[in-house]
């Protein structure tokens, strides 16, 4: 082991605190039977009348500054009332109360003390009101934190800022208030937090202060900066080591994958990892969270006899490999892929000292013994330096390459010139990449180029990478790429489009279009290419990656839209409606144009178009009804499997006059005539007939095609008649 990775264990083996300085919860509904004195029961959730008339109650609420308690809109807008006047009625607050306090007392490492929860306030915010960051006083003896339970009322904002030597936490209680569930919050008196402006509604919380019953050591948020301080300097000074993968932390508790995040870390483990990960920040490393696994398959030390019990304690091991299981965003984000190895763990103990997570058994198989499997799931920090990190970027998928453009891309002002090679690297790859990116990433692009404001790179890189994901990139970003750099650029990146338009970029612009369409900015874009869309639309359709596709609805809906918004002349239209009835068959046709024509609000000459060629397909498919057979004789299908199957019913399928053949076979024989007909549409159907052996198959013929024409031409008949009263 290397003297850095010695040193920072013996700094992390000193590492005690077993909690956050600040933790939620959100709870199903319980009704508090809670009575304010002068007002009377409340209902939830809160409704606008009842918040009008506690604040009719309540006073302005102070805040403390030094030894005095002063009220000053601009630092706290809020109202309040006193503890003495609220009333709890029943024990059902008490039992959510208790358990509530079981949720903090784990949640910020106080299993061993006693406290409690004592009502102080009940404060009340409406539009605009907010407290500026601060420190909660003392109230009262034993004091060492605050407890906030916001009951049901619909709000937006009034969002709760807590944060500790540099970690800062972001606390959301409307959507859920907003939902009638009760989310709450606990926090260290030594921390400084603020409740930001409400944006509308009424947030109605409950206050209470977090009591240390019995005296002792007092309670307050564990301090890392010593910790902090100190590995951050081993990090540094081990910085120039040659070092061919990043340094992989082990914690020292298992975890399972569906419940491993950073709130559920266990006692030392998240001081461990806090420090580690505010060390790595401030040393210029980067850094994740993330569960390690390890599997272990081998045989029993024991194995017996076979037939009977086996020991589940490992034996001989054959087999075993580690890997990153799970990430957890911290500051930056994850590496998605990164293979590692067992000696590339840094633990103060081995993988197999502990028992496993998890044990599989699998008993003895034929000649084979027993063979068990081991699972272990430990929690770790992954750290690694800026020179790393260019060639394990560069191994990395392309939506992690994206996130972490997107991630440099908001920290521009902080970037190094290293940093900003990176991202130079990063839109190389992406030019040579192929991949298809379906999860949103693609906008991390445009926001780049917006923020990156050099024109040149944007008219060499820029317009080449927009191209190349211009399906997957929202409507919006094109006003801002617009603003940033004119009219010229964008257009000579549209008339590029053009030129390798298919289906999907085809859809995009549309959509692109019709959201700028009241953008003046962008009205000389929308005129050129809404006059250019015939051509457009042919090239779409002709493109070898979209012969098998047909026109989508929302498309067909999308160029009605805009021919009403920027009307156009009789050429225009009739080529759009050739080439949109051009894709004709009866499933596009029914299902998708017609469709889509009858449910459009208005009418413009396109649709009108549309309506008139709809309506004389249908026409001529209603006018040629379909009629039954007027014998038995039947179209053998097109079948190039079972020959000796539809050789044997060639003469049956061809008579006019005999409609049942019996075939009396074995049932293997019987099976492959069974699988010769379902493998094919065929007027036949099949019967069993388990008298005598071998039994007979009994294959009769029927009207199914016939029937099954009659029903769409009575669908065809129905779809006419509302075209009729379109048209």
């Amino acid at each position: 082991m290397h003297e850095t990775d010695e040193k920072l264990l013996d700094c992390l083996n000193q590492i005690q605190g077993s909690g956050s300085f600040v933790t939620s919860h959100v709870s199903g509904f319980v009704f508090p039977n809670l009575e304010i004195e002068g007002f009377g029961e409340l209902g939830f959730p809160i409704t606008e009348y009842q918040a009008k008339g506690l604040i009719g109650l309540a006073k302005k609420a102070p805040f403390g500054k030094g030894q005095k308690t002063i009220v000053d809109e601009k630092v706290r807008r809020a109202w309040e009332i006193d503890a003495e006047n609220i009333h709890f009625n029943g024990d059902s607050w008490d039992k959510f109360l208790s358990l509530a306090i079981l949720n903090v007392k784990e949640n910020l490492g106080l299993g061993n003390y006693q406290i409690e929860a004592r009502l102080y306030k009940l404060i009340i915010y409406e539009k605009d009101n907010f407290f500026l960051s601060h420190k909660d006083t003392e109230k009262e003896k034993g004091m060492f934190g605050t407890l906030i339970i916001a009951m049901p009322s619909k709000h937006t904002g009034g969002e709760l800022l807590v944060e500790f030597e540099g970690e800062k936490k972001s606390i959301q209680f409307d959507l859920p208030c907003s939902e009638g569930q009760i989310p709450y919050a606990a926090f260290y008196a030594d921390c400084n937090h603020e409740v930001k402006p409400i944006e509308s509604g009424y947030r109605m919380v409950l206050v209470y202060n977090l009591i240390q019953l019995k005296s002792g050591e007092t309670i307050s948020a564990d301090s890392l900066n010593r910790h902090v301080s100190e590995l951050k300097s081993i990090l540094i000074a081990g910085k120039d080591q040659t070092i061919e993968i990043p340094k992989i932390i082990l914690l020292g508790h298992q975890y399972t994958p569906a419940n491993f995040s950073y709130e559920q870390l266990k006692l030392n483990d998240r001081a461990k990892a806090t420090a580690l990960l505010r060390a790595a920040k401030e040393a210029g490393f980067y850094s994740n969270l993330c569960l390690i696994t390890s599997c272990m398959n081998g045989m029993p030390e024991d194995d017996g006899y076979y037939g009977e019990d086996y020991s589940e304690e490992m034996g001989e091991v054959f087999d075993s490999y580690v890997m990153i299981e799970k990430w957890v965003e911290t500051s930056n984000p994850a590496l998605s892929e990164l293979t590692i190895q067992e000696e590339d763990l840094l633990a103060a103990f081995k993988l197999d000292e502990d028992e496993p997570l998890i044990k599989e058994s699998e008993g003895y198989m034929g000649n084979y013994g027993p063979e068990l499997t081991y699972w272990y799931h430990y929690g770790a920090v992954i750290i690694w330096s800026q020179k790393q990190h260019m060639s394990l970027l560069a191994g990395q998928n392309i939506s992690t390459q994206l996130h972490w453009l997107d991630f440099y891309n908001r920290n521009r002002d902080s970037l190094s010139d290293f940093e900003q090679e990176i991202c130079n690297d990063i839109l190389q790859w992406l030019l040579s990449n192929n991949a298809i990116v379906t999860d949103g990433t693609a906008n991390f692009i445009a926001e780049w180029f917006i923020s990156e404001n050099d024109k040149t790179t944007f008219e060499s890189v820029g317009c080449i990478l927009l191209d190349k994901y211009f399906s997957e990139i929202k409507e919006d970003y094109w006003a801002k790429l617009l603003d940033t750099y004119g009219f010229s650029s964008l257009e000579i990146f549209f008339k590029n489009l053009y030129k390798s338009i298919d289906s999907e970029k085809f859809s995009q612009l549309l959509r692109i279009l019709l959201y700028q369409k009241n953008n003046p900015d962008f009205r000389a874009i929308i005129e050129n290419s809404i006059e250019d869309l015939p051509v457009l639309l042919a090239a779409s359709l002709s493109n070898e990656k979209n012969k098998k596709q047909n026109t989508t609805g929302s498309d067909i809906a999308n160029v009605i839209t805009l021919e009403l918004s920027f009307p156009q002349n009789d050429g225009w239209v009739n080529r759009i409606a050739d080439l949109l009835f051009s894709e004709r068959n009866r499933k596009y046709v029914n299902e998708v144009l017609v469709k889509t024509l009858i449910e459009l609000p208005a009418i413009s000459p396109l649709t009108k178009r549309l309506l008139q060629m709809c309506k004389n397909d249908l026409q001529n498919r209603v006018d040629n009804k379909p009629q039954p057979f007027t014998d038995w004789a039947r179209e053998m299908p097109k079948s190039v499997r079972y020959k000796d199957q539809w050789s044997l019913l060639k003469d049956f399928m061809k008579s006019p006059t005999i409609s049942v053949f019996d075939y009396k076979k074995v049932q293997y024989e019987r099976g492959l005539m069974e699988d010769a007909i379902r493998s094919v549409k065929v007027d036949l159907e099949m019967e069993t007939l388990k008298s005598g052996s071998p039994h007979t198959l009994r294959i009769t013929k029927n009207q199914k095609s016939y029937e099954s024409k009659m029903r769409l031409w009575e669908e065809d008949k129905m779809l006419l008649e509302r075209v009729l009263n379109l048209v």
